[in-house]
């Protein structure tokens, strides 16, 4: 998403007008938020207006009206009205998460991210020397579901993040974690590979040490692609097999 772009039409379009520089101040405090907070926000606007146009030009007003009765489900379906009604987001559920974790971790936050936060994080820690941003977009566009989980230790002490994706076939999974493999060069340029303990025999599996007491694990599993990120290495053998344990 252009933020320059949409601050200059903001100030063109709404400078002389009332309330037109409250608009334009507060793009530009969007413009120095983190994007992982900022591109999702707009997205709700600028990628929304977009969709309404597509369904206005294709079935007129009656086909907008009828979003009110039956909205998106999800960013994916936003950013692609042509999937709106037929490709559902996967709810995706670890049931045995919480017993599979040492007595004491406790979950803080659990989420999804969806096709467009995903985008950001693609676009955010992408080779400077790729700037083709369609292709992050690409890796992306087979979002089926995903959910993560993030959990402390006792006291506090101790962290790891449980994100699962889930995509529309094999081949956009392989095609996501070759993505996130990438970002995580840019984002860590100093990790190095991680002894991997192997788990089930259909799941490949890669690890790295990110940065000092910091590992993370990438699982590929057919469809699905697991990422674990911990401050305890002995997490990523209790965390293992997690990959094809989740509901969806």
């Amino acid at each position: 998403m252009d933020f320059d772009a949409l601050l200059e039409s903001s100030e063109l379009g709404l400078g002389d007008r009332e309330g037109g520089e409250v608009v334009t101040q507060s793009m530009r405090d969007l413009k120095e938020a983190p994007r992982f907070l900022s591109e999702p926000l707009l997205a709700a606007y600028v990628q929304g207006g977009a969709m309404v146009h597509r369904i206005k030009a294709k079935g007129g007003w009656p086909a907008v009206e009828a979003l009110y009765g039956d909205p998106p489900r999800s960013s994916e379906q936003v950013l692609h009205p042509e999937k709106l009604g037929k490709d559902l987001p996967v709810d995706v559920r670890f049931p045995s998460l919480p017993m599979r974790l040492p007595t004491g971790w406790t979950l803080k936050e659990e989420d999804v991210l969806g096709e467009i936060g995903i985008r950001v994080l693609l676009e955010n820690w992408r080779d400077p020397e790729w700037p083709d941003v369609a292709g992050v977009h690409q890796a992306a566009a087979g979002w089926g579901g995903d959910r993560y989980g993030y959990f402390t230790g006792p006291g506090g002490k101790g962290e790891v993040l449980i994100w699962r994706t889930v995509w529309d076939t094999a081949e956009d999974a392989q095609e996501f974690s070759l993505a996130y493999c990438e970002s995580l060069r840019v984002r860590f340029p100093k990790m190095k590979s991680a002894p991997v303990t192997r788990g089930a025999s259909d799941v490949k599996t890669r690890a790295w040490e990110v940065e000092p007491g910091r590992v993370l694990s990438l699982a590929v599993r057919d469809r699905e692609v697991d990422v674990i990120d911990a401050t305890d290495r002995s997490l990523l053998d209790v965390l293992r097999d997690v990959a094809g344990d989740g509901e969806h």
